[in-house]
């Protein structure tokens, strides 16, 4: 015992040190995780943005070349000796034809999209791509930016969208002087729709957008025109009346933050490669201005990198720290088990023993109960099949007494001819007529002979049968269920379509039990048709690889979608109480099962409900059942 306190006391001076020593580490460990995160993110973003920069003074060098190249084009061509005859004479045709020849030769030269000399009314006098099929009124510029900064004297340039070939163009505009009035201007149209492509990337996007924010160069084609932020209603209105963008609609990027301040956030986007498809959300946003256009390059990067990287970095740290941790703790608990080892041998030989004696208890205990459930469970089994037998036979009772009225009816008529053909015979025997008393007495034989096979079937039908499943001809059971059934199908004016082979294979079945599901089959069907116009009972089989397949098809309304699954529940039924204790299909879904064979249901395209079975064939066809 004292050694058991000393042991305590040593303990509890220990655990008061872990405490503190734990809380110190967690502190400097979060200060180092914090620090870690800062710096990774830092040495991240400043990598991104240098690459950024770098592809964003390629982009806007590009421009600038690419502008370059015209922007001086506009004034040589105003110093053309033909441009003042044409403008003084343009119905000349020969000087006309001769200078849009020479405007054409300089587009294709040069790279323009075209050319396009214009009078003081900024009407089109003639163009580089001038063809004789071209409208007899003359296209009117008068209201474009750039024809109008030209007739001011200056150099106009402007971006828009060409509306004769929905181009995107940009339009340099110089005017062509006579003496000290503007006798028209002569623009350069140069295309812009090809220097989008190069500019794909799978980790930034480059807008290009103007002094309105309107994006018209970008790498992804679903931002073209639209606002890098909601346009306000006068300068939506300036933009549609001076037709820049045709008739786009201007609606704004699905920014959820930014642009500004260098970071951006945007609904989800899926960028497709030819390696994987991914989503961004998060960029780091770098911008450029030029000023000669007016426009404003952007470059959006994908901060996943940056996101990556510093959590990349954070889990490195907080790895080490656990790491150390982990060390720390595992020389502490070595310690500890060296010093308590001694303390676990002393009890361990009689904990050994008590846990011995109790597992075997429990094992002793475990093997009754064990015993007593198997018993329980055979005891339960033997009362299901019992119930089950029962419920079978109940079942055919429930169904005789369904069909008693049709029998009566069966049994009636024959009675009532044999008393007709008696009286008939005992009248020609009277008149010596033997030949017509031999044939009352043969018809008296054949009515007999049919109550027989009546009475027979119904005998059959109401024994309970308990052999096991024997070879049995479908066919069979099926004209025995219909001859059981043919008074109630009679008065209710239901046609049977038959469509069984007589070479069709035996199953393994009961005959009894089988004309038991075919009878509680077709009383389905004929209560399930009693309000159909057209009343037809299909009955189909054949045989195939996987067994001998019947389908029973009635005309009715079909079973409702939400039902067909529980259709074979016990006591489930979907007539009017009174009507049917829900037990006919059951007991058949439990006779097929027993027989190794599967029924299903479903509903025909063109109406009605098609109950199928697929029973196992007999392997021996000689010793089938009678």
């Amino acid at each position: 015992m004292t050694s058991v306190r000393r042991r305590h006391s040593a303990r509890s001076v220990r655990n008061r040190f872990v405490l503190p020593v734990l809380a110190i580490y967690f502190v400097i460990s979060a200060v180092i995780v914090l620090g870690t995160g800062y710096w990774a993110r830092d040495q991240a973003e400043t990598a991104v943005r240098e690459r950024s920069a770098s592809t964003l003074n390629l982009v806007v060098e590009n421009l600038r070349g690419e502008l370059s190249k015209f922007i001086y084009l506009p004034k040589l061509l105003s110093a053309l000796d033909s441009i003042p005859s044409v403008l003084a004479a343009p119905t000349d045709k020969i000087s006309l034809d001769i200078l849009t020849e020479e405007l054409g030769n300089i587009a294709n030269f040069s790279g323009a999209k075209a050319i396009y000399l214009l009078d003081d009314t900024g009407r089109k006098v003639t163009s580089s791509d001038a063809t004789l099929d071209e409208p007899s009124t003359p296209r009117d510029f008068s209201k474009q930016p750039y024809f109008l900064q030209a007739m001011q004297g200056r150099l106009g340039r402007q971006f828009g969208i060409d509306p004769e070939s929905s181009a995107r163009s940009y339009f340099f505009a110089h005017p062509i002087r006579r003496q000290t009035s503007i006798a028209g201007v002569v623009v350069i149209q140069v295309e812009m729709d090809n220097l989008e492509p190069p500019w794909f990337s799978a980790d930034s996007e480059i807008l290009v957008v103007d002094e309105h924010g309107i994006v018209f160069l970008t790498s992804r084609s679903e931002w073209r025109f639209r606002a890098i932020s909601a346009l306000d209603r006068p300068t939506r209105e300036k933009l549609i009346r001076e037709g820049r963008y045709a008739n786009q609609s201007f609606e704004p990027l699905p920014f959820t933050e930014g642009p500004e301040k260098g970071f951006a956030r945007l609904e989800p986007l899926t960028i497709e490669t030819d390696t994987n498809t991914t989503t961004r959300t998060d960029f780091i946003v770098d911008d450029h201005q030029m000023p000669d256009s007016g426009w404003r390059v952007l470059i959006l990067a994908d901060a996943h990198g940056v996101h990556r990287q510093v959590l990349v970095s954070v889990v490195t740290a907080i790895s080490a720290l656990l790491i150390l941790l982990l060390v720390a703790a595992n020389i502490y608990q070595r310690r500890r088990r060296m010093i308590e080892r001694m303390a676990i041998q002393e009890t361990a030989r009689y904990e050994l023993e008590t846990r011995v004696v109790e597992r075997t208890q429990n094992l002793t205990d475990t093997n009754t109960k064990l015993r007593d459930e198997i018993d329980e469970r055979l005891r339960a089994e033997s009362q299901l099949k019992t119930a089950q037998a029962e419920l079978v036979q109940a079942s055919k009772m429930a169904a005789l007494g369904q069909m008693s009225a049709g029998l009566s009816h069966e049994l009636n008529q024959p009675l009532a001819a044999i008393r007709s053909y008696a009286e008939n015979a005992g009248v020609f025997l009277d008149r010596q007529r033997p030949d017509t008393v031999r044939s009352n007495l043969k018809g008296i034989s054949e009515l007999t002979e049919r109550m027989a096979r009546i009475i027979k079937n119904l005998r059959t039908y109401s024994r309970n049968e308990q052999v096991p499943a024997r070879p049995v001809l479908v066919q069979n059971a099926v004209q025995e269920a219909l001859s059981l059934l043919e008074g109630r199908l009679v008065k209710s004016g239901i046609t049977v379509r038959l469509n069984i082979s007589d070479n069709l294979q035996p199953v393994m079945a009961g005959d009894v039990r089988l004309q038991q599901v075919f009878v509680n089959l077709f009383s389905n069907s004929i209560d399930a048709m009693d309000e159909s116009s057209e009343k037809t009972l299909s009955v189909r089989g054949l045989a195939d690889s996987g067994g001998v397949q019947i389908s029973v098809h009635d005309t009715g309304p079909g079973v409702p979608e939400e039902v067909l699954e529980n259709v074979f529940d016990p006591f489930y039924s979907t007539k009017d109480l009174g009507e049917g204790m829900g037990l006919g299909l059951s007991v058949t879904f439990g006779i097929i099962r027993r027989f190794g064979g599967v029924i299903t249901v479903s509903n025909a395209m063109e109406g009605g409900a098609v109950f199928t079975i697929t029973l196992p064939r007999a392997d021996c066809e000689d010793k089938v059942a009678e």
